[in-house]
């Protein structure tokens, strides 16, 4: 089996989530898999993209040669647009930017930060976790009624626990309207318009709008004739959670094994 990967680790969104406070464990499983797989003798190849490698350049691996190709290639995040941000010196991230900053210690003095979050994952549910133990003032802003509705009923329950002894409020039912003057204006999702809402003195946006599965890579193979050999799992089938990705994974080998002979398999993350 060869295992081919984008980036310069393993782990795509786990290992971004390990580096946040309180979340250090997850890294486990990252870990655990990746010494299973060398043990195993799967052929781990970091730092390779797939896709078109330009005119006259040779393809990095012979997809052709592979029975079963099962790609794990992730989502991506939509963009926001969010009118003023720039005028009134407003910064504005993404979850993978603030997780990097909030690792490397970027923030040293206390922030007035407002976390925009969509999907009610864990993604913002740890974003807002760290930020709060790092002495920041947090505003969660979600389209939903529902605090953090993707985080199963026993784990949101100690998760709210946790962030009342943090400096974190919550305003739901709302959306990213501008930046203005004033501040960060809020939508209501019911009302529009006509019934909005400020939280004073923003200096950072930390923006988790939806995600969409990445399907370039799909484009590419179906390209080389080969989409009948392909499994998406995970995220790159439709953004979820890591329960769900892992699950999928496992289905994907034990439909390999199944095969009456020994055959080549790609995964693609």
């Amino acid at each position: 089996m060869t295992l081919v990967e984008a980036e310069s680790s393993l782990g795509g969104q786990v290992a971004r989530a390990r580096m946040l406070k309180g979340r250090e464990r997850l890294g486990v499983l990252v870990d655990d898999l990746y010494a299973e797989a060398l043990r195993r003798g799967v052929d781990v190849r970091l730092g390779l993209k797939l896709g078109d490698p330009g005119p006259g350049a040779p393809a990095p691996v012979d997809v052709a040669a592979f029975d079963h190709i099962v790609v794990a290639a992730g989502a991506r995040s939509l963009r926001r647009s969010l009118p003023g941000a720039e005028e009134n010196g407003v910064e504005v991230l993404d979850a993978e930017s603030a997780v990097v900053a909030l690792e490397a210690g970027s923030w040293r003095q206390p922030r007035r930060i407002a976390v925009v979050d969509d999907e009610g994952s864990w993604i913002a549910a740890g974003l807002v976790e760290a930020l709060g133990r790092g002495g920041h003032r947090v505003h969660l802003v979600a389209p939903s009624p529902q605090l953090f509705g993707r985080v199963t009923l026993y784990s949101r329950a100690g998760l709210l626990d946790r962030l009342r002894a943090f400096d974190v409020s919550s305003h739901l039912a709302r959306r990213p309207k501008a930046i203005a003057e004033t501040g960060l204006l809020l939508q209501d999702v019911v009302g529009g318009a006509d019934a909005s809402e400020v939280v004073p003195g923003i200096d950072l946006v930390i923006d988790l709008p939806a995600r969409v599965a990445r399907t370039e890579l799909l484009a590419w193979l179906a390209a080389r004739g080969v989409e009948e050999r392909v499994v998406v799992v995970g995220d790159a089938l439709a953004p979820r959670t890591l329960v769900e990705a892992t699950y999928e994974a496992h289905r994907a080998v034990l439909h390999v094994l199944a095969a009456p002979t020994p055959t080549p398999v790609l995964s693609i993350s």
